[in-house]
């Protein structure tokens, strides 16, 4: 019998990844992974691990120097946070429709774009950013397919963006949603006071209940029990409920494969999943239910299902 050699084993090595990270059997696996694993905060749902991967956030690679000022005035044309999102997001590379659309020039491409998103702001962010990364024809053919398939809605890319061409909703989603997901994330409300310390931080930590190094998906914000908790942003409800680890908890999701989950709670709210919550609006009271040492709210943000640390993007008071 042969024995096997380096080559042999780096193609079985190969193999074992590409069925892990790209099957039905590796996907199943991976969620049996994470639910074993059980760590503080979301859990895992079987389904999120068959997603197809949308274009990496271009902006997720590079530290947010300072956020966008929270009252700027540019009259008629493209807000804040869409625009300093846009400055951060602008992926490297950019869709054909709108290297065409910006032609040539010796301006950094996202002033270009912001001069052409000024001129024709009509106050969609998703849309202007969508006509200008396919133009206008491809996007009103989708909206007119979703608006005959009885699509809620189908102006909203969320809402139309299936009906466009695979590669053409490639590039139109990654112009669009960087830069939702990150104005999203700049714009968001702390669920608690902000000025509240945060007990734990995001990353590797020693956990206080097992005593083992495991990552920490959030931040803890130590509360009172019964403190009134409030949506981060605007969105729909994908969970509203509890279990051993989180104890009662909510899960929202937002604009650009955004969501944020809130943990621990000791009371959830009176709507439940698929609903629509505003930002700003009570979404529960903390408490210390599930794995937990003591009163707190577990927060977590994720961008396209990767947790992010969310302290940057709170916006402390000046005294």
């Amino acid at each position: 019998m042969r024995r096997l050699g380096f080559v042999d084993l780096f193609v079985v090595l190969v193999a074992v990844y590409a069925v892990y990270t790209r099957t039905p059997v590796g996907g199943l696996g991976q969620w049996g992974v994470a639910w074993l694993r059980g760590d503080d905060g979301e859990q895992p749902t079987l389904l999120g691990f068959f997603r197809s991967e949308g274009p990496k956030k271009a902006w997720l690679d590079e530290p947010i120097a300072a956020l966008p000022p929270e009252t700027a005035d540019y009259g008629d044309g493209f807000p804040e946070p869409y625009r300093s999102a846009l400055r951060y997001a602008l992926p490297d590379d950019l869709p054909a429709h709108t290297v065409e659309l910006l032609g040539p020039g010796d301006d950094p491409a996202a002033d270009r774009l912001l001069v052409w998103l000024d001129e024709n702001w009509d106050g969609d962010a998703a849309g202007a950013l969508e006509v200008a990364a396919i133009g206008p024809e491809l996007r009103e053919r989708a909206i007119e397919r979703a608006r005959a398939a009885g699509e809620p809605d189908p102006e909203h890319f969320e809402s139309h963006r299936r009906y466009l061409p695979e590669d053409v909703e490639l590039h139109a989603a990654s112009l669009v949603d960087s830069v939702l997901s990150l104005a999203t994330v700049f714009d968001l409300h702390w669920p608690v006071d902000p000025t509240v310390r945060i007990s734990s931080p995001f990353g590797y930590r020693v956990h206080p209940v097992t005593k083992t190094r495991k990552f920490h998906n959030g931040v803890d914000l130590p509360v009172p029990v019964g403190t009134t908790l409030r949506a981060a942003q605007s969105g729909r409800i994908v969970a509203a409920t509890e279990d051993s680890v989180s104890g009662k908890y909510v899960i929202l999701e937002h604009a650009g494969g955004i969501r944020t989950a809130y943990c621990h709670l000791s009371a959830l709210p009176e709507k439940s999943a698929g609903d629509r919550v505003s930002k700003g609006e009570v979404i529960g009271l903390s408490g210390n239910t599930g794995r937990s040492t003591g009163p707190h709210l577990h927060f977590v943000l994720r961008v396209d299902g990767e947790p992010i640390d969310p302290a940057p993007y709170r916006r402390v008071p000046k005294s």
